[in-house]
């Protein structure tokens, strides 16, 4: 999966958790916690990201990510 593709799927993972949220606001360089997402939320953007990745990571090895393309290039690092 390109990395694009992952941001693609990152961008529908977090419109299905914040569904009041507009597209435009998701940019690599916001932060989940930006957007208005709680820790929960941003642990369900996390592994519905993954599951549609098709990864199986612990979350740990998405700790300490600040913004919306760090997680992307997170997943990218990992993705089959």
């Amino acid at each position: 999966m390109t990395r694009d593709e992952i941001f693609r799927t990152v961008v529908l993972q977090v419109q299905a958790v914040l569904p009041e949220l507009p597209e435009a606001a998701i940019t690599e360089q916001a932060s989940l916690a930006e957007l208005g997402a709680s820790s929960i939320d941003r642990v369900e953007v996390s592994i519905g990201a993954m599951e549609a990745i098709g990864l199986a990571l612990p979350l740990t090895a998405l700790a300490g990510i600040s913004s919306i393309g760090e997680l992307v290039d997170r997943l990218a690092q990992h993705s089959p």
